[in-house]
């Protein structure tokens, strides 16, 4: 869950780290660094963005260290590791499949047709008879 969480992340960049800094004068708002490049991704960070525990995040990122998928480094934060990118195609590979299975199988009993042509009154009754559907396939 760690995994599929955090790529997307680091794959856009995004910084992971809190830049955030309390603004005495308005007592409610937050203002961010303008230099967000001294930011490093570490264990806190992604324990705050992804509302794990802090112990958890630290259990799976020395997995994924210990795999080279990550690097721990204190100065620099978390890396991307050696064996970050065969990881990556992998994973990918393996959702898309994934993704493309239920697709299909949505397709095949409308589910599919049902979510891209949603309709709020049509819900319930569709749902009914989706259910119903299910059942018969089994």
């Amino acid at each position: 869950m760690l995994r599929q969480r955090l790529i997307p992340l680091f794959l856009k960049g995004v910084p992971l780290l809190s830049t955030k800094v309390f603004d005495r004068d308005s007592h409610s708002r937050w203002k961010h660094y303008e230099n967000l490049s001294k930011s490093k991704l570490i264990p806190a960070s992604i324990s705050l963005v992804t509302d794990l525990p802090r112990e958890t995040v630290r259990r799976k990122l020395l997995e994924l260290n210990k795999k080279k998928i990550l690097v721990l480094d204190k100065k620099r934060g978390i890396q991307l590791g050696e064996k970050f990118e065969i990881f990556h195609k992998k994973f990918t590979q393996h959702t898309t499949l994934k993704v493309s299975e239920i697709l299909k199988k949505w397709e095949k009993i409308g589910a599919l047709e049902f979510m891209l042509n949603v309709n709020k009154r049509l819900i319930p009754a569709t749902v009914k008879a989706l259910d119903e559907r299910l059942k018969f396939e089994k």
